[in-house]
């Protein structure tokens, strides 16, 4: 698991290493840019933290959990992303980093036990009918979900 999210990190950053700001704020046919991917991520992976740290995930991205049961995934998305959008590309990136080395900080500290346990016995209040595991969250959220916006990130680029 770790070995995933630390081959799909670098990868990340090199997608991004020699973007200007224009190309960071330019929207490809989608409607999003590379800094909305990169908030959106930041969002995702702070809400993963604030599973794993036991806290209200809803609350620590700032979107209700009636919202969050029962907004569409696009709709939802936007709302995500939404705030960054009076934010530098610097500020995005910066966040992104941030919230990316404290989660992957609470990651290397989880007890070994602890991965194969449900989402649902971290979080009971808001994920209480989630069957998914620990280590299917974080692999989901920091390894594949990273990978596919990548993937868009780069095809942004190749557009510029």
């Amino acid at each position: 698991m770790m070995e995933g999210i630390d081959q799909a990190w670098p990868v990340l950053e090199a997608a991004i290493r020699d973007i200007d700001e224009e190309t960071f704020t330019t929207t490809g046919p989608d409607g999003w840019s590379v800094k909305d991917h990169l908030a959106h991520l930041e969002v995702w992976e702070r809400y993963l933290l604030a599973v794993l740290e036991r806290r209200s995930p809803s609350s620590a991205i700032g979107i209700d959990l009636d919202t969050i049961r029962t907004t569409d995934d696009d709709t939802l998305n936007a709302l995500l992303v939404a705030p960054t959008r009076a934010q530098s590309a610097d500020q995005v990136l910066a966040a992104l980093r941030d919230t990316h080395v404290r989660l992957r900080t609470v990651i290397a500290a989880l007890p070994d036990g602890d991965l194969e346990r449900l989402v649902a016995g971290y979080q009971p209040d808001e994920l209480g009918d989630d069957t998914g595991t620990i280590t299917a969250w974080i692999t989901h959220i920091c390894d594949e979900h990273l990978r596919d916006h990548t993937g868009w990130i780069q095809e942004l680029n190749a557009r510029t």
